[in-house]
């Protein structure tokens, strides 16, 4: 039996080539995965502000408690015991506070044993509905810091991303710009050499006979040796490029599209705006950092409240109404003491802002500066192409409605060196436009 291995050759645009090696790159997927775990440790912060459910037993729970006991008037101690046994479930709902405390509220269902060497034991059911809350009151609030930290650093690897992907669609780019030179290259080549082993037998033909100097001869037979070496360079440079771009896609079994040029969209986003964004971003994780810091510092107040409803009986009632109550309270003043460390870390803080403040600066300054020239670079190398590309569509149509035949192996070389001199001044000026264009503000980027 037969394997039969069926190759699709694709048409291939280069935003399509973009997309692809953006979604294929390694490195990409890497920093995608890195991505959703620091989004899931995000959610699992604010997750934890939402309510949950909790039911717990004692299955039992077992004290015991031994002691000898004076009493008045007897010089023997009286040995004493007691033990206790709970069984029975509490069934509950828990949240955290957004200011770093917690509030619970809970109804428990227990049956009490309790059992004396010198007392009468006691068996009861007891029921109660319980809420209690601890609260510290300061400056300093964990939970709100936690989370401002957390979506901070998801910011900054977005920036990372980007950035990335910027250097892949820049590599794209330039393969694929290649690539397509080098197809316009080889249409030409193939007009132009259709006759190039009948000519140069003519031309051993014609300085044979005397009809043609040495130095015509040598200097033509030179140029046959450009135009072959010209032949083999470009098959080097496309077997090169088509490999990059394959390896960047993950497909070889592609074809260069023809090249629609869109128009520049958006707002510049010059690189330089990722680096102040970066310098921006961490300065202010320093400066929650810095504020908690500053808040720890401060006297606090925690607060313990605790408030039930019960009731005890010898039988297990759910219609019995709860109507025992108790209260509890607790204030504990939380006063730290002056340290020289917490202050010298305060300080390297501070430090570290102030430097960030300088860069941060400088950065925004060569941002605004950068926008300011991408915008005229994107009048003028709009004009640029379009100038370009009308002189050499004029040139190619001119090369198909003229007569290659009628003219000389030497004119045709001519011919094909000039065109691939505007060929590469086009090319490096479409390599130009599309890594501008990278730079203006698209769905995806800008904040």
């Amino acid at each position: 039996m037969y394997n039969l291995i069926l190759l699709i050759t694709v048409s291939l645009s280069l935003n399509t080539a973009e997309s692809l090696a953006v979604k294929r790159s390694p490195e990409m997927i890497s920093m995608y995965h890195n991505m959703l775990s620091l989004q899931s440790e995000y959610k699992s912060l604010v997750y934890s502000f939402i309510p949950s459910l909790y039911i717990k037993g004692n299955i039992p729970d077992i004290s015991y408690y031994s002691d000898d006991l004076n009493y008045p008037g007897s010089s023997v101690p009286i040995p004493y015991w007691e033990r206790y046994e709970n069984r029975g479930m509490s069934a509950g709902m828990k949240i955290k506070t957004p200011l770093g405390g917690e509030a619970r509220i809970s109804y428990n269902i227990y049956k009490r044993e309790e059992y004396y060497n010198l007392y009468e034991n006691r068996k009861y059911y007891e029921k109660s509905l319980e809420f209690n809350i601890t609260q510290p009151f300061g400056l300093a609030i964990p939970n709100i810091s936690a989370i401002k930290s957390k979506k901070k650093e998801i910011e900054l690897y977005e920036i990372k991303m980007l950035r990335k992907k910027r250097e892949i669609s820049k590599r794209v780019i330039n393969d694929y710009i290649d690539l397509w030179m080098i197809e316009r290259e080889k249409k030409l080549f193939h007009m132009v050499s259709n006759d190039l082993s009948k000519d140069e037998k003519q031309l051993d033909y014609l300085y044979a006979n005397k009809a043609i100097d040495k130095m015509e001869y040598l200097k033509a037979k030179l140029e046959f040796a450009n135009l072959l070496s010209r032949k083999m360079e470009m098959e080097t440079n496309e077997y090169t490029k088509r490999h990059e771009l394959a390896e960047l896609i993950g497909n070889d079994s592609f074809r260069i599209d023809s090249l629609n040029i869109d128009s520049i969209s958006g707002k510049p986003l010059p690189l330089s705006y990722y680096d102040y964004r970066e310098l921006a971003i961490r300065r202010e994780v320093l400066a929650i950092k810095l504020s908690e810091m500053r808040r720890k510092l401060f006297p606090g107040v925690d607060v313990n409240l605790s408030l039930g409803l019960n009731n005890k009986e010898d039988s297990l009632n759910f219609a019995s109404p709860l109507s025992k109550n108790s209260y509890g309270i607790s204030l504990e003043l939380n006063i730290p003491l002056p340290a020289p460390v917490n202050y010298s870390e305060i300080s390297a803080v501070k430090h570290k802002i102030e430097g960030l403040d300088v860069l941060i600066n400088e950065k925004q300054k060569l941002c605004n500066f950068q926008k300011e020239r991408l915008l005229k670079e994107k009048k003028s190398i709009t004009e640029e192409v379009k100038s370009v590309e009308n002189a050499l569509d004029y040139f190619t149509n001119s090369l198909n409605s003229n007569n290659l035949i009628s003219l000389t192996s030497v004119e045709r070389y001519e011919l094909f060196i000039r065109y691939i001199e505007d060929l590469e001044i086009y090319g490096n000026l479409l390599k130009k436009y599309y890594i501008i264009k990278l730079q203006f503000e698209s769905l995806s980027e800008g904040k």
